[in-house]
């Protein structure tokens, strides 16, 4: 059988330094929740454009590449020139490829978002699996954490006072009886 393949387009060459697949997720008639269409063995490859079309392999997952659960699967890379970034699976854990949405980072910017995508073949039957939706922005997962070089420690409140004084509120109530 012919490999399975996606491909997010990014429209023009593009230096990227990481990508994210994120596993496809659904929840089950019994409401067991799962991975969908997470690839067993599978290569990622940077596809770049110039005199000649030239494919470097960012990720080769090897046989039996374990369920990501939840979890979107980060994939560091050397900064490099992209025009397409393709997942291509060798061997499926289901009877098809699927994910939620792939990410493709420069900078800390999605570069893939709204990015033309193509594929082998492609499930028309169903509205809820469509090539846009792979670069759409949304998943139910998310956004995938990374590690920066920069110092970045997101958002904290302020902190509580440290002289606080407890305080003890009694309250009364009496149920009128009907």
């Amino acid at each position: 059988a012919m490999p399975n393949w996606v491909e997010a387009e990014l429209g023009d060459s593009t230096l990227i330094d990481g990508i994210a697949l994120v596993p496809g997720w659904m929840i089950g008639p019994d409401r067991s929740e799962r991975t969908h269409g997470f690839p067993l063995d599978f290569v990622v490859e940077v596809i770049s454009s110039g005199p000649e079309e030239k494919r470097i392999t960012v990720f080769d997952s090897g046989p039996d590449f374990p369920d990501p659960g939840r979890h979107p699967l980060w994939i560091d890379s050397e900064p490099m020139e992209a025009l397409k970034v393709r997942v291509t699976a060798e061997s499926l854990g289901a009877n098809f490829l699927g994910f939620s949405e792939i990410f493709v980072f420069s900078g800390g910017r999605n570069v893939a978002l709204g990015a033309t995508v193509h594929a082998r073949d492609t499930l028309v039957e169903n509205e809820n699996w469509r090539n846009v939706y792979l670069t759409d922005g949304y998943t139910p997962l998310g956004l995938p954490i990374r590690s920066f070089s920069q110092r970045r420690n997101g958002f904290r409140s302020s902190a509580l006072p440290t002289n606080r004084i407890p305080v003890t509120v009694e309250l009364e109530w009496e149920r009128e009886e009907m």
